[in-house]
This record gives structure tokens, sequence and C-alpha cells, in this order.
């Protein structure tokens, strides 16, 4: 289910800074703003704005129309007439939703004001560095400056929801290279072993009760990757002419603009999420589905999953189609080292950090959702998300099912399958920042109840044997998973499902099959199409 639309017709959304941040990133606070416009206004096709507190009344507002910005020296302004004049400046319908951007590149800190009178915000965009905490709430008061009542928890209208208009955007960096030989001493040694921190799973959401604060901004955080140095030179060259292009969007690198494009999704709550079940290496068949989404040119924003679709999401979100590819190339591999997770999982996120070059949880741009299963031993079992450590633990906590596995352990506390928590993290990946969502419940169910029955020897082994209870058993625990996790795909905005096989489950631990079971996926792609269609037209929906 996608998340309701805002009702606000024109949003006055201000970019401000950490003031604890370096002189340098604050001094980004104007470049930054004006990638995010642009990014807003060209890749939703909407109304809007930009407003430089303290420039000169020919530039102080620009307005998007025809790939940049064109300033206006239309004076006095105050924030009524800037949204009544966007349509009739950019020629778009006055019914059409718009956005005014303010900046103060003199005073990022200083919530704008225009007339002499502060502007009442319907969102404010934080910039600031990690670690930050979420759980101090929106920071230096600025809370005061937004409009009483913006996208409230207890607007029954909005069905309370998980967002908020308080952005937090950590300026991220790529983590340090992967060393094996590190990797190997930290681990022998137990005072240095690398740590994961998990958030519990708040299990009433949606509902009536107002979203705690701190979960409605981990919700709508977002990480951005730009280089700062990099980023400085190319609004140096763009301002001064030397890299002759209409819009600053236009002028920067093209990883850049793809970070910029993501910030914009996140800034206006059209982030696109998908959530993939545990199974194992049938979690390849998810590859077909996120080839057709890049063929329609949807976004992946936020990928959730639990055991095998953890591996398959955490490898996308830090690589996307060639480390996806790779872990294909590499299913006969997984299916050698499988006897070793009986006795210790570390190798399986030793193995998936060096294959992503050590890549963090909390530094990648695309969010990774890896789903555990939370066994304290002095309490009860809980939902929980890894949301601090390196991919490969991510990983390594949201798959260890036992008994096969052996458990992942931290501080006594044991984390098992994520599929213990949620068949299918539908509900899940809305609550870590999806506004559309995508499932896909990648275990296909049982085509028949015994799968011998065409035979008279497999008749009489199921009808005449103690066999037969056993076939009975896979038949039930295949049609519950399928049950199970059809409840979960079936809040999303669109659902794949795969038609049922001869002989379910088996496919789970085929690993050395990695090519075949993507075939096999590919092989309904009618299905695929139509459900990444329904997805595309709830994702303009938010348009």
């Amino acid at each position: 289910m996608s998340m309701p639309a805002p009702s606000i017709l024109c949003e006055a959304v201000w970019v401000t800074v950490d003031p604890a941040a370096s002189p340098a990133v604050q001094a980004l606070v104007e470049p930054l703003t004006h990638l995010l416009a642009a990014a807003v206004a060209r890749s939703f096709g909407k109304a809007t704005g930009l407003y430089t507190v303290g420039a000169s009344p020919a530039t102080q507002f620009q307005y998007w129309l025809g790939g940049q910005f064109t300033p206006t020296a239309w004076t006095p302004w105050t924030l009524a007439t800037i949204c009544g004049a966007l349509p009739m400046l950019t020629g778009l319908p006055s019914t059409d939703h718009r956005y005014v951007f303010f900046v103060d590149p003199a005073n990022p800190t200083t919530p704008p004001a225009l007339a002499g009178t502060n502007v009442v915000l319907d969102r404010i965009v934080y910039v600031t560095l990690p670690p930050w905490s979420l759980s101090g709430g929106v920071p230096h008061g600025l809370g005061a400056f937004l409009k009483p009542g913006s996208f409230a928890a207890s607007d029954p209208a909005l069905l309370a929801p998980l967002y908020t208009s308080f952005i937090p955007s950590m300026l991220v960096t790529r983590p340090p290279s992967f060393s094996p030989s590190a990797a190997v001493l930290e681990q022998a040694l137990p005072w240095t072993r690398p740590r994961f921190d998990v958030r519990p799973v708040v299990d009433d959401w949606p509902g009536t009760a107002p979203v705690p604060l701190d979960e409605r901004l981990n919700r709508d955080a977002c990480n951005l990757r730009f280089d700062v140095a990099a980023l400085t030179q190319e609004w140096q060259h763009w301002t001064t002419g030397v890299t002759p292009a209409p819009s600053f969007l236009a002028a920067v690198a093209s990883s850049h603009r793809r970070t910029a494009r993501r910030w914009a999704r996140a800034v206006t709550n059209r982030r696109v999420g998908v959530c993939v079940a545990g199974g194992g290496a049938s979690a390849y068949r998810a590859g077909p589905v996120l080839r057709e989404m890049r063929r329609r040119r949807i976004p992946v924003d936020v990928f959730a999953g639990d055991s095998g679709g953890a591996l398959v999401a955490g490898h996308y979100c830090s690589g996307g189609r060639a480390a996806f590819r790779r872990l294909v190339r590499l299913g006969p591999w997984l299916s050698a080292g499988l006897p070793i997770v009986i006795t210790s999982t570390w190798p399986a996120a030793f193995a998936t950090d060096w294959l992503l070059d050590g890549e963090r949880i909390e530094s990648l741009e695309r969010r990774f959702v890896p789903v555990t299963t939370k066994l304290d031993p002095s309490g009860l079992p809980a939902a929980a998300v890894v949301v601090n450590g390196t991919v490969g633990q991510g990983v390594r906590a949201s798959g260890c099912l036992p008994p096969s596995f052996a458990p992942t352990a931290q501080d006594r506390v044991r984390y098992t399958d994520g599929s213990g928590s949620a068949m299918l993290p539908s509900r899940i990946l809305q609550s870590y920042g999806a506004d559309v969502m995508l499932a896909c419940d990648i275990l296909p169910g049982p085509k028949r109840c015994n799968p011998f029955d065409q035979w008279w020897l497999g008749r009489v082994l199921h009808d005449c044997t103690p066999a037969g209870r056993l076939i009975d058993l896979w038949a039930m625990l295949a049609f519950f998973s399928q049950r199970a996790t059809r409840a979960f795909g079936e809040m999303a905005d669109a659902y794949v499902r795969f038609q049922p096989q001869a002989i379910p489950l088996f496919e789970s631990a085929e690993f050395f099959a990695a090519d075949t079971i993507v075939q096999s996926a590919a092989s309904e792609g009618l299905m695929i199409a139509t459900q990444v269609s329904n997805l595309q037209t709830a994702w303009h929906g938010l348009w």
C-alpha cells in the first residue's frame, strides 16, 4: 500500500545544515539546494521555485523553466505571492503541486524570512554528518518553524503516516577498502571482534497511535554520497562560467546527479521500495524483477530482505546490477560453502564483505534493510533490523536458520533467520522509507500435494507407508509458507508471486543452479511485467 500523498498544494522547503558541521560543509548549502530543487523539478515536472535570501533583487527568486532556473525581479515577495505566481511563470496548472526552496548562503542555520516575517515551513531538510542521533528528535528548536500539524502522525486523514516534515540528510563517504588479513585478526581476538547494531521493529504500524518521533525521523533519513571537495569545485566552475551548463544539476558529475535524484525522492516522499522473502537460492528469482524495473526506469531506493532475500538485497544495494550478476556467477561456490556454515556463519559474512569491499549498512545510499529475529535468553523473541555494521554482518544475522546454520551471537543474544519476524518484510519496508512497494515472494507453492502421485509406486508410498506422513508434512510446510507470505505481499502496491513447482522448497539449497533459477523466473515475464507496471502506476500516482 503506497503512502497517502500530502494534501498541501504549495510546500515551503528550507535546506539547512548542522551548525556543528565544518565551514566547507556549511558552504555547500547553496549548491546542495540548487541540486535538490533542480532534481525535484526535473524528476517530477512540478512547478518549482528557488528563493535565495540575501541575493540581489534581480536574482533573489528563480523558477524552473526549460531545464534551468530563470530569475524574475517581481518584488516584494511573500510566500503566498510566490506560490500564486509559480503556475503563471512556469505554465503549469494552478491545481498542480508545487515547491518553493529556501536557502540563505550567508546564514545557513537561520530560518528564512520574507517581508520581515519567518516563513512557516512545510519541510526542513537538515544536512548533517554521521554519527547523528535520531533519539534527540528535531534539533536546535527547528520544529517551531514547521507548520503546525504538518504531516502530523495524529492526522486521521493521512492514516497516521510514517513520514515527518523533518528530513535528516547525512553526507556519508565510502568506508575504507576491505582488508582480509585485518578482518581475520579482528575475529581471532575476542575483544576486537566487530559489532553490529540492531533497531527493534515497531509492530503496530500503521495505526491510530502516534508514531514515535525518532521512528519517523529514521524513516525519512537518507544518505548522500556527495564528494564534498569535488562538489565545491563543480560549483565554482559553474558559477564562474568555466563549466557552461543551464543548471548546476547539468554541470555536476553523473554520480552527483544520481544522488540528487535519490535525495529528491526522499525529500518529497516518492521513494520506491522492494522486499524479497527468505528462501535461500530461490532469492535469485528477484533478478528478472529488478531487470524489469530498470527497463522501466523505476529506481530502487530501499531494499529489504530475509535470509536469501537479504543476501540479494545487500549485494544489490552495494553494487547494483553488476553485484547481482557476480552473485549469480558465484552460485556454485556458495553451494560448496554450505557445509561450513553448519559450524560457523562468520566465513559467510567475511566472504560477503570481501566481495563488496567492506561496504557498511549505515553508509549506503540505497537503503539496505536486513531483517533478523532477536533471541535474548532473558527476554521475548523480537523482530529487528540490522542498522549498523558491514553488509556481511547484516546478511549473516538475517540468514542464520536453525538448526542448519550456526547461530550469530553478540552479548549472549542470538540472531536468527529474519523469516521468523516477517515471511515477507513489506510492512517493515514501509517503516524504513518506502512510499510505494513491490513485494517479491520467491518461494513457489506446491503444484500437487503428492509430487509422486502420477506413478503407482508413488501412490503406494504415500498411501500405505509412513513416508506418506513426511510427504504430507512437506506439502503442508510449502503451502503454509505460500499462504503466510501472501498475507504480507498483498499489503504492497505490486506483488510478484511465481507459479507452483512440482517439488518446491528444495530449490532454496540449490545455489549451484543460480542461472537456471534466474531463467525459470524470467520465463514468467508477463506476470513480472504486469506487477512492475502496477508499481509504476502507484509510483506515478505520487507525482
